[in-house]
C-alpha cells in the first residue's frame, strides 16, 4: 500500500509524512477548504484490521477533543475514507504546530539538536506544559504519556535565542493513550503497561487503568 495522497474526499491534500509511532503515522497536510496546514493522524496500514486498535483510536479521539488550552495542540475533527480494497481508514484533523519537540532540540548539534538546554529555558518550557496538565487534570482527562517527545515548541524559541519568550509556542502532543478519568477503558489489558519506559512513573508499571494526575507530574 503506497502513501496516501488525501483524505476526507480530497479535503486534506498530503504534503508529507511527519512521524511515525507503533500505532499510527502522522501527515502534514493542508485543508483545501480553508487553506491552512493539519497534521492527519492514521492507524498504521497493517493495524486497520484489528477492531480494537479502531476502538482505541476513537477513544484517542474522544479524550483528545475534550481538551481545550492554548499550550495544548487542538483536535480539530475526524472522519473515515474507504481504502482501494474497501477497508475504513479512520483518521483525525490535529492542529499543525510548527517547530521542533524538545527530544529533538535537546540533541547533539551533530543530530540536528542545541544540545543541553539552559535550566531558566527548562523551567519556562516545564511552567507552560504544568499549566495545560493542571487545566487537562481539573477536567478529568489524563495524558500518561508525558515525554520531550510529545512537547512541541515553537520555533520562535526554538534554540532559546529569540529576543522573546513566547507560552502560546508550547504545545503538548499525542493523545494516544490518554484517558477521562470517567471512561470504563475497556480496551486496555489490567497487566498492560502502556507509556514510555524511561519516562512513566513506577505505578504506571503495576497497573496502567489505576493511576491518577500523578503519574503526568512525575
Amino acid at each position: 500500500m503506497g502513501e496516501p495522497t488525501s483524505f476526507g474526499k480530497g479535503r486534506y491534500a498530503v504534503v508529507r509524512r511527519l512521524g511515525e509511532g507503533g500505532m499510527a503515522v502522522v501527515y502534514l497536510a493542508t485543508d483545501k477548504r480553508r487553506n491552512i496546514p493539519v497534521a492527519i493522524k492514521v492507524p498504521l496500514p497493517g493495524l486497520l484490521v484489528h477492531g480494537k486498535v479502531i476502538e482505541r483510536f476513537s477513544q484517542e479521539a474522544e479524550t483528545h477533543g475534550r481538551v481545550i488550552h492554548p499550550n495544548v495542540a487542538v483536535m480539530l475533527g475526524t472522519g473515515i475514507d474507504l481504502s482501494a480494497d474497501g477497508t475504513r481508514v479512520p483518521f483525525m484533523v490535529i492542529e499543525y504546530v510548527g517547530g521542533m519537540t524538545v527530544d529533538a532540540i535537546i540533541r547533539d548539534p551533530s543530530q540536528g539538536g542545541f544540545g543541553p538546554m539552559p535550566p531558566e529555558v527548562a523551567g519556562r518550557i516545564l511552567l507552560v506544559a504544568l499549566g495545560a496538565l493542571r487545566v487537562m487534570h481539573g477536567n478529568g482527562v489524563l495524558h500518561r504519556d508525558i515525554k520531550p517527545a510529545n512537547v512541541m515548541v515553537g520555533w520562535n524559541t526554538v534554540g532559546w535565542k529569540a529576543s522573546r519568550w513566547d507560552e502560546g509556542a508550547v504545545k503538548l502532543m499525542d493523545f494516544g493513550i490518554a484517558r477521562h478519568t470517567e471512561a470504563t477503558d475497556r480496551k486496555t489489558g489490567t497487566k498492560v503497561v502502556m507509556g514510555t519506559e524511561g519516562y512513566i512513573a513506577p505505578e504506571q508499571f503495576r497497573n496502567t487503568k489505576s493511576v491518577d494526575h500523578r503519574a503526568d507530574l512525575y
